[in-house]
């Protein structure tokens, strides 16, 4: 008799939390636009989603996603696509801010860099793929990701995310979002 078990249902995310040095230099390049974005009604959120990017996306950081996109894309499709970041914005969470789960249709990996953090706002939510897990008891809703300054994180686009309400009044939570996209030019 032969016995194997399977995760069959497992979704990878990946967190990489960079360097000092490297911090600085993407903190350094986005340091100038906090003062020109809009803050979105009712969800408190200042964005550039919609809006005209500010800048290009910073150089060092996009050659980090590159450097971290190798084998994760691999993991979560059945493609091995030339990958380019396509939308990408700037958010400014502060007390009383939030975003709702949502996911990213049209991209193949999403991701968020936290250009600023105290560690004080709320977490990066991911939320359960797997639709059994409201049958069972001991299934997990959801997991979370905590906001540190210098932390990538990078995900599957399809998987349902948000941030719950920040409720720390000293909250400072300065991100870049983005979505990895498929290169149809290549």
């Amino acid at each position: 008799m032969k016995k194997e078990d399977y995760n069959i249902f497992v979704t990878p995310i990946r967190v990489i939390d960079l360097d000092k040095k490297q911090q600085k230099e993407i903190q350094e390049y986005y340091s100038n636009v906090w003062d020109n974005i809009l803050e979105v009604p009712n969800v408190k959120v200042k964005t550039t989603w919609g809006q005209e990017q500010p800048k290009p996306f910073c150089p060092l950081l996009e050659n980090i996603i590159a450097e971290n996109l190798e084998g994760f894309i691999e993991r979560i499709t059945n493609l091995i696509p030339t990958a380019v970041i396509g939308d990408h914005w700037l958010q400014e969470y502060n007390y009383g801010a939030a975003h709702m789960p949502h996911h990213h249709p049209g991209s193949i990996v999403s991701g968020v860099y936290y250009i600023e953090s105290n560690n004080l706002g709320s977490p990066l939510v991911f939320y359960n793929p797997n639709n059994a897990q409201h049958f069972m008891n001991y299934a997990t809703y959801s997991s979370m990701v905590e906001c540190w300054q210098g932390r990538l994180v990078l995900f599957p686009s399809w998987l349902l995310h948000g941030v719950p309400e920040c409720r720390n009044q000293e909250t400072i939570r300065r991100v870049i979002a983005f979505n990895i996209d498929e290169d149809k030019h290549v």
